[in-house]
């Protein structure tokens, strides 16, 4: 099954998880699915410390259910980033909160896919690596993370077809160094900054210019 991942779907979920790089952060990728193909247009990210807390998960999921009406989207996905930079694998958490989501939508839609992108510690770092040294070639193949998608047996899978709008040209990783050394990951909105200051925007919160 192929996933693409639009430019901000990407930068939303590594912005997020460089903001709480001390913490696991989460969040939900909305899009389009079909049989053969998971389209993820958009990341809203959700929690940054109790990303288990039932009823803080129920309320998100609410509202982004509406948004989702509102736009003629639908949840395809989950992304994850564990606490520990030496966990790179699917955490517990992060198995239940993404069977969760397939599990929904495949109620609504027997035909829906969902994935789940788990952001790995160690990829990312090869990533800013090849982001400071100009090493063009490995870049365009280092994402600093990794999709899975759910196989016939149930389990998730790494996803072999994965296509992140720009990486082709390097200017999806360019723009990602430029918005870090700007500082910029601190303007990222999650649910719980939401809820702390409901002024800010959350689920139609842009990249930072």
């Amino acid at each position: 099954m192929a996933v693409n991942v639009e430019v901000d779907a990407y930068l939303f979920p590594m912005l997020h998880a460089l903001k709480y790089s001390q913490y696991a952060v989460n969040g939900v990728l909305l899009g389009t699915s079909k049989q053969e193909s998971v389209e993820i247009v958009q990341a809203i990210p959700l929690m940054h410390r109790d990303l288990c807390l039932s009823p803080m998960l129920d309320a998100a999921f609410a509202l982004i259910d509406e948004h989702c009406k509102a736009k003629s989207l639908q949840i395809v996905g989950y992304y994850h980033a564990n606490a520990q930079h030496n966990s790179n694998g699917i955490s517990p958490t992060a198995r239940r909160i993404a069977d969760k989501i397939n599990e929904t939508m495949k109620e609504r839609d027997a035909k829906a896919r969902t994935c789940l992108m788990m952001i790995d510690n160690n990829e990312f770092e090869k990533l800013a690596a090849y982001l400071v040294g100009g090493t063009s070639a490995e870049m365009k193949k280092t994402f600093g993370l990794t999709i899975y998608t759910k196989a016939d047996n149930g389990d998730w899978k790494s996803a072999s077809d994965v296509n992140i709008k720009g990486f082709g040209d390097e200017s999806t990783p360019a723009r990602l160094l430029e918005l870090v050394r700007a500082g910029k990951q601190n303007s990222v909105v999650d649910f719980e900054n939401h809820v702390d200051h409901h002024e800010k925007r959350w689920l139609d919160a842009q990249i930072p210019a």
